[in-house]
């Protein structure tokens, strides 16, 4: 073979060997590629489980239950750790992945929010610490001092605060669209509204009568810093279409009775009041709705200022179904208003006994109306749940995008199962219809023999 074949060949051999090399490089990149993604799908799964997951046996749940106040803080700060060390090493394995915007906002909720706790206690705290949980009668005055007297980590808690805030503004550096951006800074006002609950809670404050226009002062400038955070994004993001919600969800958590309930219809009319601006209503719906949403829940917290209970009941609202349903119109009938949720057992638990009495008695002038305490993003929950247990009456999401008034915080509904009673005037007559004691209720109220 001359020396120019032999070049050739060589040449040749040189080059489908350099293909070869190529494809297995390709191929262990294809490969390299594959195991990345199946362990990202784990990893997301496995902190997607654990998000609510608590007690991994039911020893560990019974252990809990009869620890000691120290002992139980501990066991919780352990797993809202674990459950933020696992959000943080996604973040940081993952930063391309499709799931790392719902990992983000899980590292801003409070199911990874962990105390940091010390892991010591000195003898003076450990008296007070060391011992079960103290509620005497609904009173709550030891079990806060209990909370205030936790060493807690200050330096790690402010480390957590600085790690959030860089992700959140790394995220909206990113491309990321503007309600995803929205979403981050919602999620980071969130987390330091709570904050600010658990402060203001801690302080365990006797808010006296006689000092009522000091406790006003002292509210208005403790919440002052979050409503104008509230108010600076919904003019950054004046699109974003959960806002009504939010801000409903904002009122209702720092105006309860323990915090600054009397603050209710002033924070109304001050959203009210910045959204009520012709240029702004033109042009951004959701300007519009919450706008509409302020005016309806300041007429009805001043009805329900003035209600009388011996007074006919007033509700109005759109159903699932898109029906109109208000009170008045079910005037002349015995109506039952059952104030549920998706994550209430015991509600769910008499439905089925609901609806074998709703149809005995529907023709006899008997009416039922649920308010579940949830929005439009657990309507697939709650209409499963209406399904499977027949519930066939009219129902409210009460925390939908577009209802204009939360019963439940209307009500001030804190403890489920609620369950109200009106009787054919509309008065209501009993506010715990429920179990054994319902029909005969339902019996007195239609008038009916026995």
């Amino acid at each position: 073979m001359s020396k120019r074949m032999l070049f050739i060949v060589g040449f040749l051999t040189m080059i489908l060997l350099s293909f070869r090399c190529q494809n297995m490089e390709k191929q262990k990149l294809s490969n390299d590629f594959e195991i990345s993604t199946i362990q990202e799908e784990n990893d997301w799964k496995e902190l997607d489980s654990l998000k609510t997951l608590f007690c991994n046996t039911t020893l560990e749940c019974e252990e809990y239950e009869r620890g000691t106040f120290w002992y139980q803080r501990k066991y919780e700060d352990s797993i809202y750790k674990n459950r933020l060390r696992l959000a943080e090493n996604f973040l940081r394995k993952y930063p391309k992945s499709s799931h790392y915007l719902d990992v983000l906002k899980f590292y801003f909720n409070f199911l990874f929010e962990p105390r940091f706790l010390k892991e010591d206690i000195n003898n003076s705290r450990k008296a007070i610490l060391d011992q079960k949980p103290i509620i005497i009668n609904g009173d709550r005055t030891y079990f806060y001092q209990q909370l205030r007297s936790m060493p807690f980590d200050i330096q790690a808690r402010e480390n957590w605060i600085k790690k959030g805030d860089s992700l959140a503004n790394e995220f909206l550096r990113s491309d990321a669209t503007i309600d995803e951006k929205a979403m981050i800074e919602v999620a980071v006002l969130g987390r330091d509204l709570r904050r600010a609950v658990v402060l203001h809670e801690f302080l365990d404050l006797d808010k006296r009568k006689d000092e009522s226009e000091y406790w006003q002062l002292f509210d208005r400038y403790f919440w002052k810093e979050i409503l104008d955070r509230m108010e600076l994004l919904i003019f950054k993001y004046p699109d974003y279409k959960t806002w009504p919600r939010l801000i409903d969800q904002f009122i209702s958590v720092i105006t309860k009775d323990y915090l600054s309930p009397e603050l209710k219809i002033p924070y109304w009319e001050h959203f009210r009041d910045i959204t009520n601006k012709k240029d702004l209503l033109h042009k951004y719906k959701v300007m519009e709705k919450i706008n509409i949403k302020a005016k309806e829940n300041i007429k009805a917290l001043e009805n329900l200022g003035s209600f009388d209970k011996t007074k006919p009941l007033e509700m109005e609202f759109i159903s699932l179904e898109g029906k109109k349903i208000s009170l008045k119109d079910l005037r002349g009938k015995v109506v039952l208003i059952d104030f549920w949720s998706i994550r209430c057992a015991p509600c769910i638990k008499e439905m089925p006994h609901l609806r074998n009495l709703y149809d005995k008695y529907k023709d006899m002038g008997f009416e039922v109306i649920g308010v579940v305490a949830e929005g439009d993003s657990e309507k697939k929950r709650v209409l499963k749940i209406i399904n499977e247990n027949g519930a066939n009456w009219p129902q409210l999401l009460d925390k939908g995008l577009n209802v204009k008034v939360s019963y439940h915080s209307l009500f001030k509904i804190g403890a489920l199962p609620t369950v109200w009673l009106l009787d054919k005037k509309g008065i209501i007559v009993d506010q715990n219809a429920r179990g054994a004691r319902l029909e005969p209720l339902i019996r007195k109220y239609l008038e009916l023999n026995d």
